[in-house]
């Protein structure tokens, strides 16, 4: 599939994306990664964004879903934190006490 935004392209297939500027590959790999730099080089328009609307929801239900079981395990993982015990106060004796 080929994506076109001013002078830029985004080409995927078969699980590789390309990046171009002007005619220059920029990136070559992951669709994802492809697919954000495009988006970020066309300064996130939303005639952009529409066409990749699906793609993006699904990965960001993905990473919010992996933020809130990293939260859990973080929590199971803290102990129980006792509030600190005060330390006991020794009185001193005042001298005009001890003379008498």
């Amino acid at each position: 599939m080929i994506y076109r935004h001013k002078n830029s392209e985004l080409h995927t297939d078969a699980g590789r994306g390309k990046f171009y500027v002007n005619g220059g590959l920029r990136f070559m790999g992951d669709p994802y990664t492809a697919m954000k730099m495009f988006i970020a080089y066309s300064e996130n328009d939303p005639k952009v964004l529409k066409q990749f609307e699906k793609q993006l929801e699904m990965r960001e239900q993905v990473r919010w879903k992996k933020d809130d079981e990293k939260l859990k395990e973080e929590q199971r993982q803290k102990p129980v934190e006792e509030p600190p015990k005060k330390k006991p106060v020794s009185k001193r004796i005042s001298r005009s006490r001890l003379v008498r």
